[in-house]
C-alpha cells in the first residue's frame, strides 16, 4: 500500500465514526495477541519487506570481504490435511506432523533466498543459516531429524499447496537434528549451499524441509518472514579479490619404493593472495601419458592404490585460486616411486633338536625381490605358549642367547619388512625349535637285596641317566670300608655291574657317577648310595641252661 493508499484508507476510517475505530484498534490488539500466544496469523504479506544488511566490509591489498545478513525472500509450509489450503502469509513455519488441533498431517517447510547481490566471482568464506523457533511438541521431546532437499524449480509463496505439486525438489542436501528447545535461534552452516546456488552449480529455487512424517504430535514451529523481526536469515561471508597471479603448487618428494598403496601429498601457496580453491592431480607410469587422478579437490593428500610391481609411477599437481587462476601444468614429473608390492621373506635358521648351554646363538635369513630388506621381528615361545616379541625392528641377522633354562623348548619365527613398507605375514607354526639340556649326568648304584652277605664275592649293581639328546659313555665306582677313606674301585667303566671282591669281613659302601657322550662328568659327592656288609664268621649255638621235659599224656 503506498502512501496515498493509506491516506485515503484512514480518511475513510476517520469519517466512520470513534466507535468503530474502538473496535479496529481491539481487533488489532486481539490479533497482537493472538500473534504473542504463539498461534498462526494469516493475512496479507507485510508492508516492508525485510531488507538485506550488510554488517562488516574489510578491505584488504587484495580485495574486500563483506560479512550480509540476507532475509528469505519467499518462505511458507504446506499441510497434507489441506492440501488445498496455502499458508504464505502464515506468520508461522510448521515442520512434522500435527496430530493435535489444528491436525494439519504432515507439514514441509519452503525457503528461499535471493543471493544476485554476490557476484559470481565471489569467495564464500562461510554462510550460516539461522531460523527462530518458538514451540515445539511434545514438550521435552528428543532431537527431530529434519532432511534438506534442493528446490529445482520455481515457486510462488501466496499460491504453493500439499496438492499443487509446486516446485518439485531434488537431491537430499543434508540431514540434521532439530532440539525441541524454545525461544531460541537455531543455526546450521550452509556454506557448500551458498557456493552451489552462486556458482550456479545448482539453481537456486530455494529449499525444503521435511521432518518426522509419522502420524504422532511431533512438530517444530518457527517464524516466517511475516513475524517482524525474526525472519528466517543467511548470514554470509565473501570476498572479492584482486588477484591475476596463478597459484604454485607442487607433489612432495615420494620414496625411492613404495607398495601397492601409498600416501601422496602436495601443497603450494597463492602469490596473488585469493587463495587456493582447489587442485588437480595427474600420474603416469613413467615416459608414458599423463591420467587425471584427482580433479577439483580441496585435499592435499591421498592414497594410490592398485599400483603393478616394478612400476615406476611419477606425479604432478596444479592448483587453482579462488580468483580462477589456473597454474600451468608442469612438463616434467614432480615426484615418483617404484612399486614393490611382493612381501619380503624371512626365516630362522634351523637349530639343533638339544643345546646342551644356557647361552647359544640364533641366527635368521631373509630375501626381497626388489626394494630390500629395511628391518626383521623376530619373536619366540616357550613349551608351545603364547608368542613373545623378542627382536623388533632389527637390521641384524643373529643375535646371542644367554640364561636359557634347562629343560625348556624353545620356538622362533621371524618375519621381515621390505623398504617399501610390506611386512611378511607370521608363519603360523615356529620355524625352528630346540630343547634346553644343561644337567649332568646322574648314577646311582642299586640298593643290595640283604643288607648282610657271607660270601666276600659281591655282586655290585648300578645305573644311570643323561639330559635329553645325550647319552651314559661311563662310570666310575668308588668304594669306601667302614667309616675310611672313598678308594676308587672301577675308572671309565661301560659295565652296569661287576664283582667287588671284599678284603675282610666289614662294612662296605658304594657310590657310582656318570660320564656322558657330551663329555659332561658328574662330581663324586661322597656319600653313600648302598652298603653291604660282609660277616665271614659261621653263627653258633650256646648251651645255656637245661631244663627237664617231661611228657605226660593230656587224657591222664
Amino acid at each position: 500500500m503506498n502512501k496515498r493508499d493509506r491516506f485515503w484508507f484512514f480518511s475513510s476510517l476517520w469519517r466512520l465514526g470513534p466507535a468503530l475505530l474502538l473496535i479496529l484498534a481491539l481487533l488489532v490488539l486481539t490479533a497482537i495477541t493472538t500473534i504473542a500466544q504463539g498461534e498462526d496469523l494469516d493475512g496479507t504479506a507485510p508492508e516492508a519487506e525485510p531488507e538485506i544488511i550488510v554488517l562488516s566490509e574489510t578491505v584488504t591489498p587484495n580485495g574486500v570481504t563483506t560479512q550480509v545478513v540476507f532475509p528469505t525472500t519467499a518462505d511458507t509450509y504446506i499441510a497434507s490435511n489441506n492440501p488445498n489450503t496455502n499458508y504464505g502469509t502464515s506468520t508461522w513455519l510448521r515442520l512434522g506432523y500435527s496430530l493435535d488441533p489444528p491436525k494439519n498431517g504432515a507439514e514441509r517447510v519452503f525457503l528461499k533466498f535471493d543471493l544476485s547481490s554476490i557476484p559470481s566471482n565471489a569467495v564464500i568464506n562461510w554462510a550460516r543459516f539461522s531460523i527462530f523457533q518458538h514451540t515445539a511438541t511434545p514438550t521435552g521431546d528428543s532431537d527431530m531429524g529434519v532432511q534438506s532437499r534442493h528446490l529445482v524449480s520455481s515457486w510462488n509463496e501466496y499460491a504453493v499447496t500439499w496438492n499443487s505439486h509446486q516446485p518439485d525438489w531434488g537431491g537430499v542436501i543434508d540431514t540434521s537434528w532439530v532440539p525441541s528447545t524454545t525461544g531460541v535461534w537455531l543455526e546450521a552452516d550452509v556454506t557448500n549451499l551458498v557456493k552451489e546456488w552462486v556458482s550456479d552449480q545448482h539453481a537456486n529455487y530455494g529449499v525444503l524441509l521435511m521432518g518426522d512424517e509419522r502420524v504422532q504430535e511431533r512438530q517444530r514451529m518457527f517464524y516466517s518472514r511475516e513475524y517482524s523481526g525474526y525472519y528466517p536469515r543467511l548470514t554470509v561471508d565473501y570476498s572479492i579479490f584482486v588477484d591475476n597471479q596463478p597459484p604454485v603448487v607442487s607433489v612432495e618428494s615420494l620414496p625411492q619404493y613404495s607398495g601397492a598403496k601409498f600416501n601422496v601429498k602436495w601443497s603450494g601457496y597463492d602469490p596473488g593472495g585469493s587463495g587456493i580453491d582447489y587442485y588437480d592431480v595427474q600420474y603416469r607410469v613413467a615416459g608414458q601419458t599423463w591420467i587425471n587422478w584427482l580433479n577439483n579437490t580441496g585435499g592435499t593428500a591421498a592414497d594410490f592404490i592398485g599400483g603393478a610391481n616394478g612400476v615406476r609411477y611419477e606425479f604432478r599437481a596444479r592448483g587453482v585460486d579462488k580468483s580462477g587462476n589456473v597454474q600451468p601444468w608442469s612438463q616434467d614429473a614432480q615426484a615418483g616411486t617404484t612399486v614393490d608390492s611382493i612381501v619380503p621373506s624371512a626365516t630362522v635358521n634351523a637349530l639343533p633338536p638339544y643345546i646342551f648351554s644356557p647361552a647359544f646363538s640364533v641366527s635368521w635369513t631373509g630375501t626381497d625381490n626388489l626394494s630390500g630388506i629395511k628391518c626383521y621381528d623376530v619373536q619366540y615361545r616357550e613349551f608351545a605358549g603364547a608368542w613373545q616379541d623378542w627382536q623388533k625392528c632389527v637390521t641384524a641377522t643373529s643375535v646371542q642367547v644367554t640364561g636359557a633354562q634347562e629343560g625348556v623348548t624353545y620356538e622362533l619365527r621371524a618375519r621381515a619388512t621390505d623398504n617399501a613398507g610390506n611386512v611378511q605375514p607370521w608363519p603360523n607354526n615356529p620355524q625352528t625349535y630346540t630343547t634346553i639340556s644343561t644337567a649332568e649326568p646322574v648314577a646311582e648304584v642299586l640298593p643290595f637285596a640283604s643288607p648282610v652277605t657271607l660270601d666276600p664275592n659281591i655282586t655290585v649293581r648300578w645305573t644311570g641317566w643323561s639330559s635329553p639328546g645325550s647319552d651314559i659313555d661311563y662310570y666310575d665306582i668308588n668304594y669306601r670300608y667302614g667309616i675310611g677313606s672313598w678308594v676308587r674301585w672301577l675308572s671309565g667303566t661301560k659295565l652296569t655291574s661287576d664283582i667287588f671282591v671284599a678284603p675282610q669281613p666289614g662294612q662296605y659302601c658304594f657310590e657310582a657317577r656318570a660320564a656322558d657322550t657330551i663329555g659332561r662328568v658328574a662330581d663324586f659327592k661322597y656319600l653313600p648310595q648302598a652298603c653291604i656288609v660282609l660277616d665271614t664268621d659261621p653263627p653258633r649255638i650256646t648251651k645255656r641252661l637245661q631244663i627237664p621235659v617231661i611228657w605226660k599224656d593230656a587224657f591222664d
